[in-house]
């Protein structure tokens, strides 16, 4: 485990040559042409577990212009527990963002849950700048690691500055971990650790693959999970935990690390030091101050923040 290192990443950028040149200093251009700098805008990633997205949250107006505000930040995002029995829901979601500007595709895994609890993990991204390789539900029928199994999607940069970047192609592990309390109850961590194994199955699907997210809901903290060093895929030192335990990503008064972003391969030296945090829309949007039927919308647009990062 590395958490929150400091890295040195900073902004990529490239040179291009300044097309003005005098007569005086053409036969000299070549070693003294004035340059200009690009700088290259790093890709802003996030993983938001939306508590019980469905057509009934989606119904009420400003809790709906809320979500597609806060959505509309990112290049590629990640949402957990769309409870949607009629799949209508994320569809008209992915709509609304894209009414500005129509730039977003998506992909849903499947209805999971071994209860009557259906939950589907969704992703949204830039097609401007990614395309979709690969997605599918983690195959967890012999196994039975996983109340709700991950969903993985695998994205490569396609936009024309795309080589200018460090991270060509990424794998994005999403899920919503079964939170189960007691000191000797082991089930939430169990499914925290075989994440790796969803990695490992990962990386056999595509063998040049380098780098991997892992983000979701893992209820990693407070009642469901003590001691985060029995977290082996945190304590293994083979990835990058972005965010701290002593982090808050809960809306309501807990104080819990329950959301995380896992990185692995080279994306841990291409990600912008200092960008793995909690956003707080909260306070950035002062959502306390917009109301639906005379209730501040805070908690009735989710539970739990989005967590964030950026990667070049």
């Amino acid at each position: 485990m590395k958490l929150l290192p400091s890295l040195a990443s900073v902004a990529l950028t490239y040179e291009q040559p300044n097309a003005t040149t005098s007569a005086a200093t053409t036969s000299t251009a070549a070693s003294s042409a004035a340059t200009t700098t690009t700088v290259l805008p790093a890709t802003k990633f996030s993983s938001f577990n939306i508590q019980v997205f469905g057509t009934t949250k989606y119904g009420k107006e400003p809790v709906k212009n809320q979500i597609v505000e806060i959505l509309k930040r990112y290049d590629i995002a990640t949402i957990q527990e769309i409870r949607d029995i009629s799949e209508t829901a994320f569809p008209s979601l992915v709509t609304d963002i894209n009414v500005a500007d129509d730039k977003y595709d998506w992909f849903t895994g499947e209805r999971q849950g071994t209860t009557s609890s259906k939950e589907q993990v969704g992703f949204i991204w830039d097609r401007n700048m990614f395309s979709k390789v690969d997605g599918y539900d983690f195959n967890d029928t012999s196994t039975a690691w996983f109340e709700r199994p991950p969903t993985v999607l695998v994205l490569e940069r396609t936009s024309p500055n795309a080589l200018d970047f460090q991270t060509q192609k990424v794998g994005i592990i999403s899920a919503h971990l079964k939170p189960e309390s007691g000191v000797t109850n082991m089930v939430t961590e169990d499914e925290i650790n075989h994440l790796q194994d969803v990695e490992d199955d990962l990386r056999s699907r595509h063998p040049t693959l380098d780098d991997v997210v892992i983000a979701g809901d893992f209820n990693a903290d407070c009642d469901y999970v003590r001691d985060p060093q029995d977290l082996t895929l945190f304590s293994s030192g083979n990835n990058t935990w972005l965010i701290s335990f002593d982090d808050d990503t809960t809306v309501k008064s807990t104080v819990c690390a329950y959301d995380h972003i896992v990185l692995s391969g080279q994306i841990e030296n291409n990600f912008v030091a200092g960008s793995g945090q909690v956003f707080d829309y909260q306070t950035f949007y002062n959502t306390d101050s917009i109301f639906f039927n005379g209730d501040p919308i805070t908690e009735l647009v989710s539970d739990h923040f989005p967590v964030e990062f950026e990667f070049y």
